[in-house]
């Protein structure tokens, strides 16, 4: 289910974007190269589970009855596996780091990364369309100056729970419409953000 649903909004915004004129036919060919890779992973675990739980001989049906339901409370137990297994199920593990339409660096939280959360910034994204994301520790105007590349510019007080995650104080992070990063310009300014929208014929909602 999760997968499917991930599929829909991935697919969703760009049809959107296109049919409305936001953005090229060419965000469509950015579909496949995003989602196929974690729909081949899941086929082959899935592939691999299945073969377990159906295997035949005593081994097998020891692990399945025995070994796995008393092994596995206590591994999930483990802070650093139970945070694994929650990423891996909810599927927020998933990142496009290496997809066409991603300015990725090395840094931790870069463009093709889920949009890391920061108590209240995910309210915005549900209008579905290309936004700015701005953080700050202290009451400094960075927000309008971002407001020239004619997208949503949303600001937020970084809380601790942003830093843990990764954002960064006073910079600038281009947002999807599916909550994921297209880049993050570390200078908190709006001509890295400008370039992208123009090479990418990207346009603002009306």
């Amino acid at each position: 289910m999760n997968t499917g649903i991930g599929d829909a909004i991935n697919l969703g915004w760009k049809l959107a974007d296109v049919l409305e004129g936001r953005a090229p036919e060419s965000l469509l060919d950015t579909y496949e190269p995003e989602r196929i890779e974690f729909a081949r992973r899941l086929v082959n675990t899935t592939d691999r589970a299945f073969r377990f739980v159906t295997s035949p001989g005593r081994f097998a049906r020891f692990l399945r009855t025995v070994a796995a339901p008393w092994l596995l409370p206590l591994l999930l137990r483990i802070r650093a596996i139970k945070l694994f297994a929650y990423r891996t199920v909810s599927q927020t593990a998933i990142h496009y780091r290496h997809a066409a339409w991603s300015v990725a660096t090395h840094d931790r939280i870069t463009g093709g990364n889920r949009l890391p959360w920061n108590g209240d910034n995910y309210v915005p994204v549900t209008s579905l369309y290309w936004l700015v994301h701005v953080y700050v520790l202290y009451a400094v105007e960075k927000k309008r100056p971002l407001e020239k590349t004619g997208l949503p510019v949303h600001a937020f007080a970084l809380r601790p729970e942003g830093i843990a995650n990764g954002l960064l104080d006073g910079a600038a992070y281009l947002v999807r419409p599916d909550g994921y990063l297209a880049l993050v310009a570390k200078d908190g300014g709006a001509d890295t953000i400008v370039a992208y929208l123009a090479t990418k014929s990207i346009t603002a909602p009306t």
